[in-house]
């Protein structure tokens, strides 16, 4: 049908409007009594019970509460298995050990040399894991907030603490693994080291010897 000019002059007269009103102070009030005295509002939500602002609002703080929670969690196992991993690393070269002691290397140029062992993969991995970190964390926000809302403006933000905890944690611990491991490696004698040997398996060794010669 075609539009005629008395149903062009109706189009917007019963038409109901939403508008949003960002408060800067508290001073609801006093906004919604001017205009409700110079125009007519029908009905007024807050953000709080309107749920197209509280439920992304709410899921945001609940996915905010797992990172906090199983973050540090699964940051602490990672760091705890390569640390693990360091130390089996170091204590399968016992006989390179020996060896450097048997050529007349000090303790603390070993010590210093294993140190790296722990400081270059500790170094590297955080670098590598806060670049990841950037794209992953944009992926979920995105798979969060653009997949199941209507399109709302948000800005990202990093924690400084968190990004520099990430940082120094994982080169102080695997330095100091490197470092604890190697120390207790050089307590040994270089005989035991060269054989890959400990002081119980000598023992032994020494009982078994000294059984079959009575």
């Amino acid at each position: 049908s075609d539009l005629n000019d008395e149903d062009f002059d109706t189009i917007g007269k019963n038409e109901i409007n939403f508008y949003g009103v960002i408060y800067k102070s508290d001073n609801s009030l006093a906004v919604r009594q001017t205009l409700n005295e110079r125009y007519i509002i029908r009905s007024y939500i807050n953000d709080q019970s309107n749920t197209r602002i509280s439920l992304p609002a709410n899921e945001g703080d609940g996915v905010k509460g797992m990172a906090m929670v199983f973050g540090p969690v699964l940051f602490l196992i990672v760091i705890i298995l390569i640390a693990l991993l360091l130390s089996r690393m170091i204590n399968s070269e016992q006989k390179l050990i020996g060896t450097f002691i048997a050529l007349g290397y000090k303790k603390s140029e070993i010590i210093r040399h294993y140190a790296f062992y722990g400081l270059i993969p500790g170094l590297a991995g955080s670098a590598f894991g806060l670049i990841l970190s950037i794209f992953f964390t944009k992926a979920l926000s995105k798979f969060y907030i653009e997949n199941d809302y209507e399109k709302i403006n948000y800005t990202m933000h990093f924690s400084v603490p968190a990004v520099v905890a990430g940082i120094i944690l994982p080169v102080l611990l695997y330095t100091l693994t490197t470092v604890f491991v190697t120390r207790s490696m050089l307590r040994k004698k270089v005989v035991l080291l060269l054989n890959h040997m400990d002081d119980l398996e000598i023992h032994h060794i020494a009982v078994l010897s000294h059984n079959y010669s009575l």
